[in-house]
């Protein structure tokens, strides 16, 4: 009764989950980097209503864009709606009691003067409305009233009024500046030019003020110049030329005139809004946003008393638009809920939502609050390209990219829609697009993320080199871009360049440094060398940065994966001494203590850090881990719930919660908790990705298919070979080849995923040729020789050519020496009968001590060959200094004690049973062991576990040892229909002759 072959363990414990290694913080990087830059979205401007040759043709800054921003008010605000008639006016006027009503309609149009100079607008409506009642025909009220029309950005309603006005008796010649400004307002920028060329009676500064904004209007801007020349002459002091010299700037794109000019009239008047709004307009295009946030926010705290509405819209869009182009996400909710209330109709407010929906990743909304937008204005530029970028993120790029190419067309010269585009091809997969799409761009446009964008095009298309030097260009001309330098290390890694990576990381400033520039310094410093040089390297590394106090809990993490269990146990400590609470420290120290198999100090370690970052997400996932292990899927369910409890966004606890869920059978609650994880993602198409792969897993090809496709339209590479695996799945090889053939010819990137998967269809349909083929064509373009190596061992194997499978699992061990590739060399000598096939585990043991991985195969090894005292041996050595062992070691080393009659059996497999009391096989090991020590009572109610969790009969073992447990405890009857079941079955196992034996016995 001995373990049941030298390749597998004596007691399968496939419902038990391995020691999982504790997840860092930095994630591993791909052999081929895959980097996705953000979406490119140009800073906004404020919206116009007008066609755009009357928005160039047309100065917006002193009554606003008379256009998309200046819509009409709701009928319950605080203005009145432009169609509100006098009569209307009137009749919103309640009986007054007292003397007032007495009052004449000349006292109520003085009232409604004086609260208007005093900005008291809603007191001039009330007293306009009073005035109106007791008589229609009140020039004076009429006046007020086209004042009021004219602040709510209603021209066509002043001008009505003031046409009243002057047929009531008032003189058009008092009335000049009041038409001037409807007449701007309106964009009539000829009349107004007229009106006030003839004009002799307003005060020079006034009527240069106006005159020259209909100049600018018209396009006239030498004779605008010439006019403010002319009044500066007699008031060069004056705040409202100043500010007349600031427009006209602007309007010539002269950003240091207009910063000149602005600067001297907020200095002549401290308090004019308008100042103060081209400033900030000017700061914003010299590229200061912070500074013209100040200017923006110094124009609001006087806006609504001295702007015009559409104006104060229009101040509230570009205050909105900068902070957003500053990430002040919580100033634009700000600015944005003013918006809503004041202004809830204008459609700057819906575009500024719509950015506020992309930078909460939720993309379908910014595309409906977009549609207004592009229907009332179909050419502004910032609106299709936002349109685009939520299309793209949204998963329709195919939708984005016919978005983007009509752009395009349109705006040739355009390098914002260029380099969106290219990020559309990019998701695409296809590289070739991108790069011709931004090599079109004029000549000297590119910047930092153009090449940017160029060097992933370059990579995905296989020109490794080139792509890096596009990164570097981007790098250099961009050098305060942190996130673009950490991923330009990713590519330096990746691409087997260490040293690059190392220079660029240890070239940052403490301040600039972070935990993943840290992991990317450890991992550069010991690329490509040995674990002793690495070792060297990184006390080196640690040596030349003694106060860093990340880079040595990142040390302390890599020692772990080089089994120098001693260096990260120091470095991991002194970590801690420094820094208490360092989350890095304590999440190595809990994955030290995983692979020193002490489960329980572990499980304190990531409590401590759960304790530390409630939100921490990480530890949570190990915890389940640790709880899965034990078999306690309950409690691993209940500290993920935890997880999404503490942090509402988090995306792999909800993976691994609904994968639990799945393998219990609840399909339903699996899919809700999945589409719960891709709603809260920032990249969707990634955990469609993960979601269809669990329900890969779980036996559901056919949902796992749509999840894969819903990826692989929101941009997903991976997914597409996913999705090649879930055809497989489904039987529709003919579809999965024709789709690995066309991601083999066109995706770099995913090319060796698809030939793995296609020599698996080639050997499945007995194509060895063509395998073969497949193999040597990836040798030839460059797949390492240890990997070609490997796969023609598999390939050998599958055949049955256990001789040429071990030599090629020879030659790729002697190029690669992992532990794999030594048990995969024994395996290939046993089938193949060679004598000693275990001297290659015991000479890689020796070689590598602290591996446990190739030790746990040769003892292994040893109980199916009969020499169990040999694997007690090893399995006690592998013991020694470990708390916790694993649960294999545990139970096979139980089963051996077991069957060699050593009293430490029951002690052992109580303590596997520990781990796992709901895994039949452990049960089975715990219950034959209390058999064998003399306790069949007990044993047998073990036993009866064991067989009722090996349900589907998988182990026949178990129900031999539950039927001598039977007729050690009386129930010979029981006990001989379980060994006749048994072996009448075909099942084969190491106990079938004592079976044949006990039932003889029993007969």
């Amino acid at each position: 009764m001995n373990p049941n072959s030298p390749s597998t363990n004596r007691k399968p414990t496939t419902p038990v989950i391995a020691p999982t290694p504790v997840i860092a913080r930095t994630p591993v990087i791909a052999r081929t980097p895959v980097i996705a830059p953000p979406p490119v979205i140009a800073p906004i401007p404020v919206i116009a209503r007008a066609k755009p040759e009357a928005i160039q043709n047309r100065n917006l800054d002193r009554h606003g864009p008379a256009g998309l921003a200046t819509t009409t008010p709701p009928r319950s605000g605080r203005w009145f709606a432009t169609t509100l008639t006098v009569s209307v006016l009137a009749a919103l006027t309640l009986p007054l009691g007292g003397c007032n009503y007495f009052a004449s309609a000349d006292t109520w149009a003085a009232r409604a003067e004086t609260a208007f100079a005093h900005a008291e607008f809603q007191s001039a409506r009330l007293d306009v409305a009073k005035a109106l009642n007791k008589d229609p025909h009140n020039a004076r009220a009429l006046v007020v009233s086209a004042r009021l029309m004219l602040k709510s950005g209603n021209a066509a309603a002043a001008q009505r009024q003031l046409d009243s006005a002057i047929h009531a008796g008032m003189p058009s010649a008092n009335l000049v500046e009041l038409q001037a400004r409807i007449l701007l307002a309106g964009n009539k920028f000829r009349a107004a030019e007229s009106l006030l060329e003839n004009d002799r009676g307003l005060p020079g500064p006034r009527r240069a003020d106006l005159l020259s904004e209909a100049q600018i209007g018209v396009r006239h801007f030498d004779e605008a110049a010439a006019t403010l020349a002319a009044a500066a002459k007699s008031a060069p002091d004056d705040a409202e030329l100043q500010i007349a010299q600031a427009r006209l700037a602007l309007a010539q794109n002269r950003t240091d005139a207009a910063l000149a000019a602005s600067a001297a009239a907020t200095q002549a008047d401290p308090h004019s809004a308008m100042a103060w709004f081209l400033r900030g307009k000017a700061l914003l295009r010299k590229g200061s946003a912070t500074d013209a946030i100040a200017a923006y926010r110094n124009a609001h705290r006087t806006g609504m008393a001295q702007l015009d509405l559409p104006q104060y819209s229009a101040l509230l869009q570009e205050l909105g638009n900068a902070q957003m182009d500053r990430q002040d996400i919580d100033g634009a909710a700000e600015t944005l809920s003013e918006l809503d209330r004041r202004f809830p109709q204008a459609l700057g407010d819906r575009f500024l939502h719509a950015r506020m929906a992309v930078v909460q990743q939720d993309y379908a909304t910014a595309v409906n609050d977009l549609q207004p937008v592009l229907s009332a204005a179909p050419d502004f530029v910032p609106a299709r390209l936002l349109d685009g970028a939520a299309l793209l993120y949204s998963g329709q790029p195919e939708t984005a990219e016919a978005q983007l190419l009509g752009l395009i067309s349109k705006y040739p010269d355009n390098l914002e829609a260029r380099k969106l585009l290219a990020q559309v091809e990019l998701a695409l997969h296809r590289p070739a697009d991108a790069r011709r799409v931004l090599s079109a761009a004029p000549a000297g446009a590119a910047d930092a993320q153009s090449n940017w964008l160029m060097g992933m095009a370059l990579l995905q298309s296989g020109s490794v080199e080139s792509g890096i030097g596009y990164m570097e260009r981007s790098v250099e001309e961009e050098p305060g871009q942190a996130n673009a330098r950490l991923k330009l290390a990713q590519v330096y890694i990746a691409s087997g360049k260490g040293a690059k990576a190392t220079a660029l990381l240890e070239a940052w400033k403490p301040a600039e440094r972070s935990v993943e520039s840290e992991h990317l310094l450890v991992a550069a410093t010991v690329q490509g060398k040995s674990p002793a040089t690495a070792r060297k390297a990184l006390a080196d590394l640690l040596a030349s940065h003694p106060d860093d106090n990340a880079l040595l809990a990142a040390a302390g993490t890599y020692s772990i994966s080089l089994g120098d269990f001693a260096a990260a146990e120091d470095d991991l400590g002194r970590a801690l001494q420094r820094d208490p609470k360092s989350i890095d420290a304590m999440m190595g120290l809990a994955q030290l203590r995983v692979r020193q198999s002490r489960f329980d100090d572990a499980q304190s370690e990531l409590r401590a850090v759960v304790r530390a970052d409630p939100k921490f997400e990480p530890a949570y996932w190990n915890l389940a881990a640790l709880s899965a292990r034990k078999g306690d899927r309950g409690g691993a369910e209940d500290i993920l719930r935890r997880s999404i409890s503490a942090n509402p966004s988090a995306v792999r606890s909800r993976l691994m919660l609904a994968e639990l869920t799945l393998s219990g059978g609840d399909a339903k609650t699996a899919r809700s908790l999945l589409d719960q994880a891709t709603k809260v993602a920032q990249n969707r198409a990634a955990v469609q990705d993960a979601a269809g792969r669990i329900m890969l897993r779980g036996g559901l090809a056919d949902q796992a298919l749509a999840y894969f496709n819903s990826a692989v339209s929101g941009g997903s590479g991976p997914a597409r070979v996913d999705a090649a695996r879930a055809l497989i799945a489904l039987g529709r090889n003919d579809e999965a080849r024709q789709a690995l053939s066309s991601i083999a010819d066109t995706v770099p990137m995913e090319k060796l995923s698809a030939e793995l998967l296609l020599i698996g269809l080639d050997v499945g349909e007995h194509n060895i040729a063509g395998a073969r083929h497949r193999i040597a064509e990836l040798r030839s373009q460059g797949l390492p020789a240890y990997a070609a190596a490997e796969l023609d061992g598999n390939l050998d194997m599958y055949l049955k050519q256990y001789d040429a499978a071990g030599r090629e699992f020879a030659r790729a061990l002697a190029a690669q020496p992992v532990p794999g590739l030594a048990v995969r060399v024994f395996q290939a000598r046993v089938a193949a009968g060679t004598s000693d096939p275990q001297r290659v585990l015991i000479d890689w043991t020796k070689q590598h001590p602290e591996d446990r991985t190739v030790p746990m195969a040769l003892a292994q090894y040893y109980a199916g060959s009969q020499e169990g005292r040999k694997a007690i041996a090893i399995y006690e050595r592998l013991m020694q200094g470990t708390a916790q062992p694993e649960l294999p070691l545990l139970n096979n080393l139980a089963y051996l004690y077991t069957e060699a009659g050593d009293p430490r059996a029951v002690e052992t497999a109580r303590r596997a049973m520990e781990l796992a009391p709901e895994n039949a096989q452990v049960l089975d090991t715990y219950g034959w062991a209390l058999v064998r020590s003399g306790k069949a009572q007990e044993g047998s109610g073990e036993l009866e576990k064991a067989a009722k969790a090996d349900s589907s009969n998988q182990d026949p073992a178990i129900r031999y040892h539950l039927a001598v447990a039977l007729a050690q405890t009386g129930d010979k009857s029981r006990a001989q229909d379980l060994l006749s079941s048994l072996l009448h079955s075909p099942a084969t196992f190491p106990e079938r002759a004592d079976a044949e034996a006990l039932q003889k016995k029993l007969q």
